[in-house]
């Protein structure tokens, strides 16, 4: 078939040529050719034309198709990409020769994770990351140390040596137990990039402590993570040191091949654990779950010795009896045949390290007084006593150390926030930065261990006499940070472990927003040092070179203030983002803005028990609050929180229900008031569990503001040194219930649940012994009581001596859920036959829980009275509402954007009085004299780069006009104060009354609202502080003017600023000395002594006690007294309490806010050495 087809085919063809069969075959042939010359010809021909075509059609194509390809991809950088994530248009600082090569490898480990008691990592942004956690023991209790915080109640910690690059000794106590922590950097041959690394880590204990098995062991847990995800090798699955000293060993691109190292001369008993993970910000909730497991399954308290396949975590468990020590090294490239691994680990281990350790520490010492030559400059006035100059010297070398200790490295990118008249479109209200790496030094460890743009001119005032060239580091890094407006972020959030310590609502960077540029500060100074020759050739040629490149940046960062944050009025300012429509704040000072806020995000626990988080609004300047309420109604499960913030604990409630939460450390406005969820059991009720539990508090007293006329403040100074009394307290013994002997029986504080460890302490209730149940806190032989230790995130728990905060913080979150009216019994009952009884009684019954009621169905009240002595403040100020109530709902609602009070924190001097009603025509004085420094410190830098006359003469000129002694009398001074002031739209006659409101469903509550009770005017602002002093601190007064002697007469008053510790911030005879600026909004820079300022004052007295002038002797009498005092109080704070503070109190001299704020109140170093601005 198949070829009568194809004959077929070919009878078809022939059949199409009859005509011609008769023709010759030759002729024939010779036409088929012709024709199909003809053809190919014409073929040929038409096919070049269309390659022509095409080919032109194909290229035009390929060009539509890029263009819109290259639209598509990037209609964000073309079109729609604001300015304001658009790096500045110039070379990086960072790029300098001077920052490569031998320098960069010199600083590229350190310990720059601040946020955590001991940490390594190196300066790239995904880094091999080390560090330390331990158990500690309180009460009977473990607890889980790796994070730095005031909940742990470490009664000291911090460095007491760091020089900045290879060196550092630190030194933690924790109750009875004191760990020090040494930390040495090496580079020899065989190393690889940034050299090898070691830790000594001891572990000490009095013998008088050792009343139990628990205070007799010691539990460290050393660990390694890659940040890139690359997988670590464990040297064998059963560790044994005394067969081999390998832990673990990986090979990354920027090291090459590495080893970790363990070796000591006690027996150790090493376990480890490995994950497979990305977050390394939560490694201690790992431990926490796995140690758990471990104690229910095995009855010990060790780590599993497993691991994740990939493992990219190890968590090593150090264990031996206490006094312990160990050496850890980690030696790089070890790949190689000439790497010598044993003899460079013994040289980083045993008495090579003690030996190395030493040296290091002798040559510390040296440099110190080489930098700030104390011994020159000590005193011992006659009331002080003769052991002042060794104490001083301590809390000196604390201070540096701390200073440079803190410095972090962080990589990632900023928020910034965006206007509701944005066209960028966008799912948030954020536009993220471009992703950024910054060095730095931070303000404070535990509470803000992360850059702040004004607080960091004044670290660099100290860092620049230690190590100029960490200090031009650091200040290239904030620099390359500028975006193509000359706008810097004022606090850099950069990276998971950074979120993790910050809410929400403060992440957002404004960009309207300014802050004061400090870095001006140390910028002049270097100039003034070059000028002098004062550095070295080497070190005077790379700050000309610096200075050089950053001139650029520098001009623009001016520039941005010059037409961003300018007033009406030529050489007039004001701080822009007030809030001109508030109705909360007695004197505005946030911005309305939008945030995220999380609503009913839920618990799930083991016990049945549901607690639901809201993240509330709270005016603060770096954190935020808290707080829960709970039913027992919901079934086991998993913990789930909105952001890595928040941790949960596991919910140990007996019968009735508890309700539970706690405010870890005082925080004044506009800081961190940090309120942790902690649910937990009160003994009292413990020991008779039949009775219910009952919430008491307060009921609210309205604020009654109060005035006080301004005195003369043209007086004869009175320098005394008489003390205010001591304000009476009592204070009564918290009974500790008995504690479990047993390691795990122990509770284990600051845990996130699993599912794992949920199910693990569900089946141990029946496990655990009565002894046991009787030390978490329970007796008696209910079986419904949970007998697993709970895990919490705090270490506070209700107890005699801390009831306001905790009563404190429950309302705060039942207010801002609109409920706290069943509390204060303000709601009736309503009839079973009301409609919206079963909602009512719904309600009522998750606030009251099982507690008893009056008549009318609301709970009855036990005041107790609180004698913590941390928290101090009058009875009117027990209740706290949330700024922004949450509105209630009878299901879970979708997270929103709602619009609450954002701190714009612009002038640094968060709550300092201004203008009581924002307005383009304010004039603000501090931001004018910030403005002279930029000019006066821009005109030294263009004369010293000599970039140009024209250059210096626009701002000779600039600086000329800013420091007019006429023009700025006429803005800003007032004869009859004999002071300096704000200008703006103003009225003294402003307050806070109690406003009832309507929420939810129409439920009335009460609100703090401000009042204004009289039409503001312009005028001078007449609140004298720290502002009033800026044109004295810039040293623009003339030195023979007699406003110069009014100045004087106001710091040495006692009825104004001074004080026997510092000169406090507002002056008592200000309307808002000491006042709250909302109902939980405590004064922060109302009052309290802070020594960034009080440094500026030193250097100004310091000054004028120097020049000829009249009151010249006036000058250096108050000076000396002023440091006397600063000093005097700072190193007393720090003996007495391990601290250094945030601010001082001015009654008694005590410390306040934040401890362990090695920031700028590591000034007192300067202060102790009178090492000021010159020139």
């Amino acid at each position: 078939m198949a070829g009568g087809g194809r004959r077929s085919a070919r009878s078809r063809v022939k059949s199409s040529t009859d005509a011609e069969e008769d023709e010759p075959l030759r002729n024939r042939n010779s036409r088929i050719n012709s024709k199909n010359r003809r053809y190919n010809s014409s073929s040929l021909r038409i096919f070049n034309v269309k390659l022509e075509i095409i080919l032109g059609f194909c290229i035009l194509l390929s060009l539509i198709i890029f263009f819109l390809i290259h639209r598509l991809v990037n209609p964000v950088e073309e079109t729609q990409r604001p300015r304001v994530v658009t790096p500045f248009p110039a070379p990086k600082l960072m790029d300098l020769p001077m920052f490569q090569g031998d320098h960069k490898e010199s600083l590229y480990w350190g310990t720059y994770r601040p946020h955590v008691y001991f940490g390594v990592r190196a300066r790239t942004p995904q880094s091999l990351v080390a560090g330390l956690m331990w158990l500690g023991v309180k009460d009977g209790t473990y607890y889980m140390r790796h994070v730095c915080q005031d909940s742990d109640e470490l009664s000291k910690y911090g460095w007491t040596q760091h020089n900045g690059r290879d060196f550092g000794h630190q030194v933690l106590v924790d109750q009875d137990m004191t760990l020090a922590t040494s930390f040495v950097k090496t580079k020899g041959e065989g190393s690889s990039y940034g050299g090898d690394w070691a830790v000594r880590i001891g572990v000490q204990n009095e013998e008088s402590q050792w009343d139990n098995q628990m205070q007799r062991s010691g539990y460290l847990f050393f660990y390694l993570a890659d940040e890139d995800g690359n997988a670590l090798s464990l040297s064998k699955d059963r560790l044994d040191i005394h067969e081999s000293s390998v832990l673990a060993f990986g090979s990354r691109l920027d090291i090459g091949d590495w080893q970790l190292h363990l070796k000591a001369k006690d027996d150790l008993e090493v376990h480890y654990s490995g994950f497979r993970t990305p977050h390394i910000h939560n490694l201690s909730d790992l431990v926490q779950e796995e140690l758990a497991v471990q104690a229910r399954m095995f009855n010990r308290l060790q780590l599993s010795d497993t691991s994740d396949d990939s493992s990219n975590i190890f968590i090593f468990q150090i264990s031996a009896r206490i006094p312990l020590e160990a050496d850890i090294a980690f030696v790089s490239g070890t790949g190689t045949k000439s790497s010598r691994v044993e003899e460079r680990v013994s040289s980083l281990t045993g008495t090579s390290l003690t030996s190395l350790l030493k040296e290091k520490q002798s040559h510390f010492d040296s440099k110190f007084e080489k930098c700030f030559n104390l011994a020159d400059k000590m005193f011992t006035p006659n009331d002080v006593g003769q052991d002042l100059d060794s104490e001083s010297v301590i809390v000196g070398k604390a201070a540096i150390g701390n200073m440079l200790g803190g410095i972090g490295y962080f990589y990632g990118q900023s928020k910034i926030s965006l206007p509701r008249s944005s066209k960028v479109k966008s799912h948030e209200n954020f536009v993220s930065y471009w992703p950024a790496e910054l060095y730095t030094a931070v303000p404070s460890r535990p509470f803000f261990p992360r850059g702040f743009l004004w607080d960091e001119g004044f670290h660099q005032l100290l860092i620049w006499r230690w190590d100029v060239r960490i200090c031009l580091d650091i200040i290239g890094h904030w620099l390359d940070l500028m975006n193509v407006d000359g706008w810097i972020p004022r606090e850099q959030i950069l990276g998971a472990e950074a979120l993790s310590k910050v809410p929400d609502e403060f992440v957002l960077q404004h960009p309207t927003n300014g802050n004061p540029p400090t870095l001006f500060l140390v910028l002049r100074e270097l100039v003034y040092g070059v000028k002098e020759n004062k550095f070295t050739v080497t070190e005077s040629n790379e700050i000309s070179s610096f200075l050089e490149r950053a001139l650029v940046r520098l001009e623009a960062w001016f520039q941005w203030f010059n037409t961003t944050q300018s007033g009406k009025e030529m050489s007039t300012y004001f701080w822009h983002g007030r809030d001109n429509s508030t109705t909360r704040e007695l004197n505005p000072k946030g911005l309305l803005c939008s945030i995220k806020i999380f609503r009913n995000r839920k618990i799930y626990n083991p016990h049945g028990i549901r607690a639901t988080l809201a993240a509330a609004t709270l005016s603060g300047r770096r954190s935020f609050p808290i707080a829960a309420y709970s039913d027992a109604s919901t079934p086991s499960g998993r913990c789930s929180f909105p952001t890595a913030a928040y941790s949960c604990s596991l919910l140990h409630l007996s019968k009735p229900l508890l309700i539970s939460t706690a405010i870890p450390a005082v925080r004044t406005p506009c800081r961190t008031v940090l309120l942790n969820s902690l649910f937990e059991t009160n003994p009292a009720v413990a020991q008779n569990p039949s009775q219910p539990q009952q919430l008491g508090h307060n009921r609210p007293k309205p604020l009654q503001p109060t005035s006080t006329s301004a005195q003369n403040p043209s007086r004869t100074p009175q320098l005394g040194h008489s003390r205010p009394k001591h304000l009476q307290s009592s204070s009564t013994a918290a009974q500790n219930p008995s504690r479990p002997q047993q390691p795990c029986q122990q509770f284990f504080k600051n845990h996130s649940c699993s599912s794992t460890l949920s199910a693990a302490c569900k089946n141990h209730s029946q496990a655990t012994s009565d002894s046991a149940i009787t030390a978490a806190g329970f007796s008696g032989n209910n079986s419904d009581l949970p007998h697993f230790p709970y895990l919490s995130i705090t270490g506070h728990k209700l107890n005699s001596k801390n009831y306001r905060q905790w009563s404190q913080s429950v309302s705060m979150y039942i207010k801002g859920k609109g409920k706290v009216d069943y509390l204060l019994v303000d709601v009736a009952t309503l009839e079973e036959t009301d409609p919206g009884y079963k909602r009512w009684m719904t309600e009522n019954n998750m606030i009251i829980g099982k507690g008893k009621q009056k008549e009318n169905g609301a709970p009855m009240l036990e005041p107790v009275q609180s004698t913590e002595p941390e928290i101090q403040m009058p009875e009117s100020d027990l209740e706290s509402e949330t700024v922004n109530p949450i509105a209630e709902s009878s299901s879970d609602s979708e997270d929103t954007y709602d619009d609450v009070q954002c701190e714009t924190l612009s002038s640094g001097l968060d709550d300092y009085p201004r203008a009581s009603h924002p307005s383009e025509e304010e004039c603000h004085l501090d931001l004018r004299c910030w403005m002279l420094l930029a000019a006066d410190s821009l005109h030294a830098i263009t004369e010293l780069c000599e970039s140009g006359s024209e250059r210096k003469k626009r701002y000779g000129s600039t600086a000329k006009l800013l420091s007019d002694f006429e023009i700025l009398n006429q803005i800003h001074f007032d004869p009859a104060y004999g002071a300096y002031f704000d200008f703006g739209n103003h009225t003294e006659k402003v307050r806070l009354s109690w406003k009832e409101k309507k929420v939810g469903n129409n439920y009335p509550t009460r609100e703090l609202i401000r009042e204004v009770l009289e039409r503001p005017e312009l005028r001078l602002v007449p609140h004298i502080g720290y502002v009033s002093l800026f044109p004295f601190m810039g040293k623009i007064i003339p030195p023979e003017s007699w406003i110069l002697d009014k100045q004087l007469d106001l710091i040495s008053n006692r009825s104004i600023l001074w004080t026997d510790y510092g000169l406090r911030s507002l002056a008592k005879t200000s309307t808002l000395y000491m006042k709250r600026n909302t109902q939980h909004d405590p004064p922060y820079w109302r009052g309290p002594i802070w020594m960034n300022m009080n440094y500026r004052i030193l250097s100004a007295l310091h000054h004028y006690s120097k020049v000829n002038g009249p009151y010249k002797d006036t000058a250096k009498v108050i000076y000396n007294e002023l440091r006397s005092n600063l000093i005097r109080n700072v190193v007393h704070n720090y003996h007495r309490t391990g601290f250094l503070w945030e601010q001082y109190e001015q009654r008694k001299g005590k410390g306040k806010g934040a401890r362990l704020f090695t920031g700028w109140t590591s000034l007192v170093l300067l202060i102790m050495a009178e090492a000021y601005a010159e020139g």
